[in-house]
């Protein structure tokens, strides 16, 4: 589990020093992503959860992300930057999206605990692109 302190502290130093080498960069912090344990495709195959469009399940460690997500919210609005909540893009009150369409085929968002796949990356860029 990530230091909710410790993460915002080191993001707070990055933003300072891409201000300050490139003071008209556009910062736009992305929180984290859903997460799997021990991997999503994993944890489907083994909980029987076929490649859906419409599946949807429960995010480990779900609170915590949410909380990183309030910190990394108020440390943009503190640094007068940009914040992008990817877990609420894959996220509702039924649980996590864990499946997208990429080339045409349907595949998992997440390869492993929590990093994107392909067909997530594009999901989520498609999302935000739409702001």
């Amino acid at each position: 589990m990530y230091d909710t302190h410790l993460s915002s502290e080191s993001l707070s130093k990055t933003i300072d020093y891409v201000h300050l080498v490139s003071p008209l960069s556009k910062i736009t912090i992305l929180g984290g992503t859903p997460q799997f344990l021990p991997s999503l495709p994993t944890y489907m195959f083994l909980n029987h959860v076929n490649l859906d469009l419409q599946a949807v399940l429960p995010s480990y460690l779900y609170e915590h992300s949410i909380l990183m997500d309030q910190k990394f919210l108020e440390l943009a609005k503190k640094k007068n930057v940009n914040f992008y909540s990817t877990l609420k893009t894959f996220c509702g009150v039924n649980g996590c999206q864990i499946t997208a369409e990429y080339e045409g085929e349907v595949m998992p968002i997440i390869w492993d605990y929590g990093h994107l796949t392909a067909a997530g990356s594009v999901f989520l860029a498609k999302k935000i692109k739409q702001q």
